[in-house]
């Protein structure tokens, strides 16, 4: 048996069952690689190889006492809007069930193994120049959400340093209600009458 998708992580005898109409319980042998999964007949034979980039998603069931569920894109190159097929496998205990779930989901990239980013976003620095007398760092939204609140430019010029402090904690304490805010500035129009009380 060749795995030239790289070095096995896990390997081992395992029952096999797909979705369907009577669909039934075959034995087969599966070797994990850090790309691929691989299902063999009696060790030699590659009967199914499922990228591991195409995995979405892997769940304990009770269909046998140690199963789970394995669910996948079927189109290669890997399509977001593929259907999905769902596979069974049984394994002999706990030690093995964790083992296989753990060892695959660390591997695949859309449920948070490698090459998955998460978090992602950026810093904002808002800053005051006491030279030109406005604010530097911020997002064109945002000018429209300071420029349709109460702060006014005295305000700017003779305490840029609280301001500041309101607009960071905007940023980054309240995101959501800024965003909101935002939001609903961008989709005004430049004559739209703007309340004060509705201000930030």
């Amino acid at each position: 048996m060749s795995t030239p998708q790289g070095s096995i992580q896990r390997e081992g005898c395992v029952s096999f069952k797909g979705e369907g109409f009577l669909p039934f319980w075959r034995k087969r042998y599966l070797v994990l690689t850090p790309t691929v999964l691989n299902f063999h007949k009696r060790s030699t034979k590659l009967v199914l190889s499922i990228p591991l980039s195409a995995i979405t998603s892997i769940n304990r069931v009770d269909m046998e006492p140690h199963s789970f569920e394995l669910i996948f894109r079927t189109s290669c190159p890997v399509d977001l809007d593929a259907p999905r097929k769902t596979i069974f496998i049984a394994v002999k205990n706990d030690e093995d069930l964790y083992g296989w779930i753990d060892d695959i989901y660390t591997l695949c990239p859309s449920m948070g193994g490698v090459s998955n980013p998460t978090g992602g976003g950026r810093r904002i620095h808002i800053a005051f120049n006491t030279i030109s007398g406005e604010f530097t760092g911020l997002p064109p939204k945002w000018e429209k959400l300071l420029d349709a609140s109460v702060v006014t430019v005295e305000d700017w010029r003779n305490n840029p340093e609280q301001v500041c402090k309101s607009m960071n904690f905007y940023i980054e304490v309240l995101p959501g209600q800024l965003s909101a805010r935002a939001r609903e500035l961008g989709s005004m129009g430049d004559d739209a009458d703007r309340n004060p009380s509705d201000a930030v």
